[in-house]
């Protein structure tokens, strides 16, 4: 059926003899009349040929889509949220170190964070930032022992609220961050081995003014630096 339209639409009926006469010929075949439908002949050929150029574009871009990121494909890595049990001795903290440290050994070019936030009693800050040993911005950060020690005593909480880390390479500029997180988390910067220096930073909903970096760090390839801090201070 589609073959016999295709032909019919080739073919036009000659005035004289009545035959079927080829849209491509100059004269009827059959009595030499000659044939005036042969100008239609190129505007069905350029017809046809866009056609198939629509179904090729058509087929190309269908094909594309599938590897083309749907829209709201995430731009910036999620972090690795620490389950915590419901021990009070805080173990299962100590065994989140230890598995980064082991992480950050056995892959020397990337960087890893293991992001413990913490909160106070605001009249205990004073006391806290004694105890910090580098300048974090808007956090106080504190050595491993003291932080654990907070945290058995009861004297340090864990941070329940949202949170933004991030990390800034002193050298390049260029700013390492992730999507936000609650609660303990492991973050990892890859292809890092070009840091040696960088900056913390922590951003939290609702803080006023602008957020300042920390001091810098000196990177110690292999190394899982844990992140005590108590946030928003």
């Amino acid at each position: 059926m589609q073959t016999a339209g295709l032909t019919e639409m080739l073919e036009s009926e000659c005035p004289a003899c009545g035959d079927a006469v080829s849209v491509f010929a100059n004269a009827c075949p059959h009595c030499g009349v000659p044939n005036r439908a042969w100008l239609l002949g190129p505007a069905i050929v350029a017809a046809l040929a866009l056609l198939v150029l629509c179904v090729v574009a058509a087929l190309v871009m269908a094909l594309g889509s599938r590897f083309v990121p749907t829209a709201g494909t995430p731009e910036v890595p999620a972090a690795d949220r620490i389950e915590p049990t419901q021990t009070s001795d805080f173990d299962w903290l100590t065994t989140a170190m230890s598995a980064c440290e082991g992480q950050a050994r056995a892959d020397l070019s990337t960087l890893y964070f293991l992001v413990l936030p913490l909160a106070s009693l605001g009249q205990d800050d004073a006391r806290w930032r004694e105890k910090s040993f580098l300048r974090i911005g808007n956090a106080i950060l504190l050595r491993s022992e003291d932080a654990l020690q907070g945290l058995r005593s009861g004297a340090l909480r864990l941070y329940s609220g949202q949170y933004d880390f991030r990390v800034l390479d002193v050298a390049t500029k260029k700013i390492y961050k992730w999507k936000t997180a609650t609660g303990v988390t492991k973050v990892s910067a890859r292809d890092a081995s070009a840091i040696t220096q960088f900056m913390l930073q922590f951003q939290t909903p609702g803080a006023s003014g602008e957020v300042q970096w920390g001091d810098p760090f000196m990177r110690q390839a292999g190394t899982c630096y844990w992140v005590n801090a108590i946030v928003g201070n």
